[in-house]
This record gives C-alpha cells, sequence and structure tokens, in this order.
C-alpha cells in the first residue's frame, strides 16, 4: 500500500461511479458551509494520523467493534455523514445510527481494507484525504473483494483524528 501526498497522482484508469459518489463529491464541495460552527483555529490533521484512523477503522469494522468504531468518528456536531449503498440522504448523516449500521453490516459478512490512501491537505479545520477500499459483501458477486474509490474528513487535534466525513462506492452487483 501506498500513501500518495498532496503532490502525487491518480492510477492510469481510476473512475469515480455511481450516483452516491457524485453526491458524495458534490457535498464535500460544501463542507465548508455545512463546518461553520465546528473547531476554530487551524487543522493539526497529517497525513499518517488521518491513514492512521482509516486503517483503525477497517480493523475495528472487520472484528465489530462497536466501541473503537463510536471512538473513531467525531461525535456531532462535527460528524457530517458517513455515506456507501444502503445509507444515504437523511440517514446518512444521523450519528446516532451509525454503530448500529455499522454492526449490521458486520454481522452480514461485509469486510472492509484499504487499498490506497492520499491525503489531499487541510482545509480549515479538517484534513481531506482519498482512498480506494477493499470492499467483500457476501451478497454481492459472491463475496468477492471489489475496489471502491471514496473520500473523507476528518477532525485533529493533539494527535488525535477523528473521521468527520466519509463516502466510498458501492460493491458492484452480482
Amino acid at each position: 500500500m501506498r500513501i500518495r501526498s498532496r503532490s502525487g497522482c491518480y492510477r492510469p484508469g481510476m473512475r469515480w461511479t455511481g450516483a452516491i459518489l457524485s453526491l458524495a463529491i458534490g457535498l464535500l464541495a460544501s463542507v465548508g458551509v455545512a463546518l461553520g460552527s465546528t473547531p476554530t483555529g487551524p487543522s493539526d490533521c497529517h497525513a499518517k494520523g488521518v491513514h492512521s484512523v482509516l486503517l483503525s477503522f477497517a480493523s475495528a469494522f472487520n472484528r465489530g467493534d462497536s466501541e473503537e468504531l463510536d471512538g473513531i468518528f467525531a461525535q456531532k456536531p462535527d460528524f457530517q455523514w458517513y455515506t456507501t449503498d444502503g445509507r444515504i440522504g437523511k440517514a446518512a448523516k444521523q450519528r446516532d445510527t451509525l454503530i448500529p449500521y455499522f454492526s449490521r453490516r458486520h454481522l452480514k459478512g461485509e469486510r472492509l481494507g484499504v487499498a490506497s490512501f492520499r491525503f489531499t491537505g487541510n482545509s480549515r479545520h479538517w484534513g481531506n484525504f482519498e482512498m480506494t477500499m477493499r470492499r467483500s459483501v457476501p451478497s454481492r458477486r459472491g463475496g468477492d473483494w471489489v475496489r471502491v474509490p471514496g473520500k473523507g474528513a476528518a477532525v485533529c487535534a493533539a494527535g488525535s483524528s477523528r473521521l468527520i466525513v466519509m463516502s466510498f462506492g458501492n460493491a458492484p452487483g452480482r
């Protein structure tokens, strides 16, 4: 796995697909307005810390560790949304349903991995990133691992990173 810096480039052939990613990109463009009431002062996010919290997310998700997952994602008002198939619109913005959603997905056998990560820099009070997730969903394609692109943001302070936005694509159909 390679961590690409802000000056890194996209891999040839990488395409953003699906309505969810289009929606997420539009939402990320407006995140500056949505997060106007979040922490004051500059972001303390760095590629290594944000990458680490993303890896922790995938690991905790795969273990079904609800307590750790709850600590990985920021609480309201910092938390903004988590979108993927089955979690869009108003549901994506509900922090109180996030951990039960992860538990249901884990029980259905979904597993995640981080295939690539690119820190795209700090903006206002958060650190932005792009990633490609490895995703296995038993009800889709027989549980084969697929790669799905996504984006996210974290709030960081005193060496701690918490996810506030995460969105990645659907696992392709059967």
